[in-house]
């Protein structure tokens, strides 16, 4: 909302498009903000009844409610202005050959929601934005019981561009494939063939998990 800082976070964003078409990089993941600029406290304390194993107490799910009423009152100003950069950031990158993935955010006050992210890529052709399904946040956020992780597939599967494989374990992403819980099943339907696959696991992780996690995937029809 303060333009003086959305300017800049334009014009870091652009910088990484001008190195993407010097080097001819032909896809670059853009992140779009938030609802405010941090996650707030309401989403801090659900994540810690989440961790504590209190996801179905009464208090998890005021915490809930109190969470998507705040955020479906106070997005409309942070929306707009998500849009507007996203306008001039395709207007860098389309004639310079570099498709912008806009990619599902970890944090609940984060920009996009699935129906947002539809919303925001409408005026695009597939070749300028599209979007990047980043399969660690979507399964946090379902985990946390905000964003059902069918919302994003088949949704934006027309619309999918890449993804960011990773497992998650609890509430922590980044694991290895295979290292973790997620159900895999959804992401083989949903991501279109066309979809890049990027691995984007912590640097943590055991080796042997990492070596295992092309084939783990293959095995599920994802990769």
């Amino acid at each position: 909302m303060d333009e003086d800082e959305r300017r800049v976070a334009v014009d870091e964003h652009v910088r990484s498009i001008k190195y993407a078409a010097q080097y001819r990089i032909p896809l670059l993941v853009i992140h779009l903000g938030g609802v405010g600029n941090y996650m707030n406290g309401t989403e801090r304390n659900l994540r810690r009844q989440v961790e504590e194993g209190n996801g179905d107490s009464e208090q998890a799910q005021q915490l809930r409610h109190e969470l998507a009423n705040w955020r479906r009152l106070s997005s409309g100003p942070w929306l707009a202005a998500a849009r507007k950069s996203l306008k001039e950031l395709v207007e860098l990158a389309a004639p310079n050959g570099v498709t912008l993935g806009l990619e599902s955010r970890l944090h609940y006050n984060e920009i996009p929601h699935p129906q947002e992210a539809a919303d925001l890529l409408a005026d695009y052709a597939l070749d300028q934005a599209g979007y990047w399904h980043d399969v660690g946040h979507c399964e946090v956020q379902a985990r946390l019981g905000m964003i059902d992780r069918y919302d994003w597939f088949p949704r934006l599967t027309s619309r999918t561009v890449g993804s960011h494989l990773h497992d998650v374990d609890g509430i922590l992403d980044h694991r290895a494939p295979g290292n973790g819980d997620v159900d895999w099943s959804y992401i083989a339907a949903g991501l279109p063939p066309t979809a890049l696959r990027v691995f984007e696991i912590d640097q943590r992780q055991p080796e042997d998990k990492v070596a295992a996690a092309i084939d783990f995937l293959k095995q599920r029809g994802v990769v």
